[in-house]
This record gives structure tokens, sequence and C-alpha cells, in this order.
């Protein structure tokens, strides 16, 4: 199988991750154009510090095999490629307009990564359609603001072509073999929610929380393996690479609010008490905590490391190539 994968200037998680994925699976018969620097080992054009996500996790992953990325447009008309995949369909506009004559529903996906509601109505009408934050609203959106709520947060009043997609990691970046006994500290350094950032239970020294405290990935990593829990949160959208890395190095998600999202919306899967804690407020975490047995802690990290083993790279890209080949 041969694809080409359109990328996007800039890091973006969703078209990353994917990248990430199908060149795992397919090797230099994933095509990706133009070629995404970002994404290879050695990438030095700019600093970690000064990048988005100081580069951790996604970014600088891959072997920079050889890879034919000539005569693009050629190669399109002339169905070399099995597949054409646009990785942010939002970002790649130009490319999408160039190719769209050789573009049929049988030869092209699109990802949809953005945080915002509303989606590319064109793209969605013609093809298989991946998107992230996908929300009851949506309908809305698709159908020119014109459904009232009554209706659309009742069902998906959308075409089956919209499908629901989350984040992934590569798989090389879990850690296993992390155990309750190993922990050091209750919760890491970086706590995104200032509520349980500020509450008693949780009080650690001032200056050990901070936003992106961590310069260097492995330490990032390490703190958060010593960790009995890590923090998260909706912020501009319900997923966020956080959630998997929080779960990729041996610590156990307290979601907040987790239960008020859309089913369909990015992260998946997720199940209060068997793999991570959904919270209200700080109080209730720290009661849920206080609660929670070593036997009960055990069960739910257990889970938590079935969880990530579905949330790998490879593992998205090929389930999205199994759901696309069966919607056409």
């Amino acid at each position: 199988m041969k694809i080409l994968f359109i990328t996007s200037s800039g890091c973006d998680n969703l078209e990353d991750g994917m990248l990430h994925g199908f060149r795992s699976l397919l090797g230099a018969d994933c095509v990706e154009y133009p070629k995404k620097e970002v994404m290879y080992q050695g990438y030095t054009a700019r600093a970690p510090e000064r990048a988005y996500g100081k580069l951790f996790t996604v970014w600088r992953t891959l072997p920079d095999i050889p890879v034919d990325r000539m005569d693009i447009e050629d190669r399109v008309r002339n169905n070399e490629f099995d597949l054409i995949i646009f990785g942010s369909i939002w970002r790649t506009q130009a490319l999408y307009v160039s190719l769209q004559k050789w573009l049929t529903p049988k030869n092209t996906m699109v990802f949809d990564g953005e945080d915002h509601i509303p989606i590319w109505r064109d793209a969605a009408h013609k093809f298989v359609y991946f998107k992230r934050e996908l929300v009851p609203k949506i309908s809305y959106y698709y159908w020119y603001k014109l459904i009232p709520k009554s209706l659309y947060t009742r069902r998906l009043l959308v075409p089956k072509t919209i499908q629901p997609i989350s984040f992934a990691i590569p798989k090389e970046k879990i850690t296993y073999g992390i155990t309750r006994e190993s922990k050091l500290t209750l919760l890491p350094r970086h706590i995104v929610d200032k509520e349980v950032l500020e509450h008693p239970a949780f009080h650690q020294k001032k200056d050990e929380h901070t936003d992106h405290v961590f310069h260097q990935e492995q330490q990032y990593y390490q703190n958060l393996q010593q960790a009995k829990f890590g923090i998260t949160t909706k912020r501009g959208g319900w997923d966020c690479l956080r959630h998997y890395e929080i779960a990729a190095n041996g610590a156990v998600q307290c979601f907040r609010s987790l239960e008020t999202k859309s089913v369909l919306c990015a992260p998946h899967e997720l199940i209060n008490g068997i793999n991570c804690l959904s919270y209200s407020n700080a109080d209730n975490l720290a009661e849920k905590i206080d609660k929670l047995s070593n036997d009960e802690y055990d069960s739910i990290l257990a889970g938590s490391y079935k969880w990530i083993n579905r949330q790998t790279t490879e593992f998205r890209a090929e389930d999205v190539l199994r759901r696309f080949y069966d919607s056409i």
C-alpha cells in the first residue's frame, strides 16, 4: 500500500501523530509532502524550549529514511497512491484545492484536529472526515446554524462520513513496569488545574508547580513515573497529549469533569474507576484519593496500561484504515 500524506507547516498533534503511525507501518511507502522536518530525529532548526510542546513525545521521533517526494501532482494524476490523506484539512487548503480534481471518496480521507467545533463542510460532504472535537453542536454548524439545540443535543445530525478520532502516542514512549511501590510523590510537579494546585491536600513547595516546568522530555517523564496520579483537564479542546503522557508513564489520570464530555469526542474509552479517576473539584478529588485502597489503585493502574496500549500511533493508523475501507 502506498499513501500520500499531505502535511501542514508547524506542529499539529493529530496530524503528526498520524504521520508517525503511518510511517511506522509503511516506511517509505508513506510519502509525506511537504517533508515535515520537525518529525525527524536530529531536528535542530528551532530550539525545543521555543517550540510547540517543547517537541516532547511526538516530534523528533522518526528516522530520516529516503522518501521520494518529487513530482507529487503528476504522481497523483497517474494514480500512484492508493490513498491520499490530508493531515489537517484546515491547514492544507492550497494543496487540497490543487489536487481536488483527482480526489475521490475511495482514495481520500481528511483529518481535522482543531479545537474548534465547525468543520470544513466541502470536505466532509465528499470524503471520510475524521474529526477530533466531535461534539453534538457540530450538527448546528454543519447545517448552517439552522438546527435548534433541542435537536442537536439529542443526536448527531451529520453524515456518516464524519467519524471520531483522537490523539495517539508513539509506542516507544510507553514505559512499562511502573508500580505503586515505586512511587515517591502523590502528584507530579506539573499541575494544570489551579484549584488542585492550591488545595491544602495537594500543597507542595510553591516553586514546584509551574506551567511547562520541564525543559527535558526525560525529566518530565521521570517525574510522572514517580507520581501516583497525574492531573488533566479540558483546555482548548477535550483531547490533549497530556492524557497519554500521564498514562504512558505509569501514573493514573485524574480527569476533571470527564463525565461531561460527549462520548464521540476524544479522548475515547476512558472510564472512571476502571482506567482513570474523574473528579468535579479539588475537594472531590482529595476525597476520592483518600478513599482509594491499594488494591483499587493497582487495578486502575493496570486498566490505564491496557488503555494506553490502544492509543499508540500504529494502533490509531490501523484503526483509521479499517474504518475508512469499511465505510466506502
